[in-house]
């Protein structure tokens, strides 16, 4: 589900200071446990990786883990990854 999202640089500025402290330490990160909460909670960092998308302008609507073609992203992943391709 897509939801409205607006910009906030302080914001940013503070989620990814937290980024850069998750990935200090030397223990590893596990994708549901650490990773997919913290981008859950850090909407503006999330929103700035959308950038990478050339076709992006300025988002103003925000989707974690939105659906592709009708498929869950991390269902497809998985069964592509069980299926050892």
């Amino acid at each position: 589900m897509l939801t409205p999202y607006t910009r906030d640089v302080n914001a940013l500025h503070s989620e990814l200071d937290a980024f850069e402290l998750m990935l200090q330490p030397l223990t590893a990160l596990h994708e549901k446990a650490d990773i997919m909460p913290f981008f859950r909670r850090s909407s503006n960092l999330a929103a700035y990786l959308g950038y990478a998308n050339n076709n992006l302008i300025s988002p103003n609507l925000l989707g974690i883990e939105h659906d592709l073609m009708g498929f869950p992203l991390r269902r497809r992943y998985q069964r592509i990854h069980a299926r050892g391709t």
